[in-house]
């Protein structure tokens, strides 16, 4: 029950399925992670919620995943469960509940597998604007792996902001 008379802080929390099992080539957590994590950060910082991505193909590595499942660490209980994203939030009850309902609506737009979207252009202009110091375009760090489709010296990408000469 709550008391918003009085307007205390509550924490509100909910699970969202991801629907691997609809769609089992689709790279859900890719999608929603972006390039270094930097999409779930600004969906995070936009709708001021809490967001993991929990749940059986969390984890990178499944060796890891399976012994951490056998430990019976209630650590890693999620991993028992189907993969799906946990957002909360703490706020007074209806901002609690608008922040909640606003990333409900933003999250479902990366739970939803179209070929046509476009993330993947968001995901190059994402990892454009990563490497673009000091006006100078490096695309590759030294200590970074290109994806398959990009080479090191192949490919230039366009600046996403202009660059002062």
């Amino acid at each position: 029950m709550l008391d918003i008379t009085r307007d205390r802080p509550v924490k509100v929390a909910v699970k969202v399925a991801v629907p691997v099992r609809d769609h089992p080539k689709f790279n859900f957590v890719g999608k929603l992670l972006g390039p270094k994590g930097n999409s779930m950060k600004r969906l995070q910082e936009e709708t001021m919620c809490k967001m993991a991505v929990l749940g059986r193909g969390s984890m990178r590595d499944r060796k890891k995943e399976e012994e951490m499942r056998a430990s019976g660490d209630s650590r890693y209980a999620h991993l028992f469960e189907d993969l799906h994203v946990e957002i909360s939030t703490f706020a007074a009850p209806a901002e609690a509940h608008a922040r909640i309902a606003y990333a409900l609506a933003e999250v479902r737009r990366f739970l939803v597998p179209d070929k046509k979207d476009d993330f993947e252009k968001r995901f190059i202009i994402g990892l454009d604007s990563l490497f673009i110091t000091k006006g100078q375009i490096n695309v590759w760090p030294s200590d970074a792996r290109a994806p398959s489709y990009m080479s090191r010296k192949g490919i230039m990408l366009q600046p996403s902001i202009p660059l002062n000469s």
